[in-house]
């Protein structure tokens, strides 16, 4: 069995990271996402701190725990993430996996558009999970336990 899984705010908490170094960057402002700044303060942004956030990033509760389920399970992981669309994030973030010991058979950093990917699997016959937020059109969960126990009761019927 192979599941796709995504890094950002589904393995590790970027939102909240970026959020800080945006705070820093440009202090009182009434931001949620560096993404809503003008797209050249945006590029800016991003060339000062992509580094320093994936630096500081820090694991979901769970994810190591559920790792562990798949390791067990002999479940293939291939990362999906956007990651990679100017290569610059490549190796910060194959330095963070590496550094937490979390390993992919394969993976994938130019995928774009979150749900266009779900969407795109889910018409191949793959089963779609998504993580975090409450979906209209695919099983959701919202913490990893969440994902251990969808993984167990619906995929490995235990």
């Amino acid at each position: 069995m192979k599941i796709g899984i995504d890094f950002d705010n589904t393995m590790v908490n970027t939102y909240q990271v970026s959020k800080h170094f945006l705070d820093v960057y440009k202090p009182n402002n009434h931001l949620k996402s560096y993404h809503d700044l003008p797209k050249d303060e945006e590029l800016a942004f991003f060339m000062n701190y992509f580094i320093k956030i994936t630096e500081n990033l820090t694991l979901y509760d769970g994810v190591k725990e559920a790792f562990d389920f798949f390791e067990k399970h002999n479940i293939e992981l291939i990362l999906i993430t956007a990651r990679g669309q100017d290569g610059l994030l490549i190796e910060p973030t194959n330095k963070f996996l590496k550094k937490h010991n979390l390993n992919f058979s394969k993976k994938v950093f130019d995928a774009n558009d979150n749900d266009k990917v779900l969407q795109n699997a889910s018409e191949k016959h793959v089963k779609v999970l998504k993580y975090g937020e409450k979906s209209d059109l695919f099983p959701y969960v919202l913490n990893w336990k969440e994902v251990v126990d969808y993984i167990r009761k619906e995929i490995l019927c235990e």
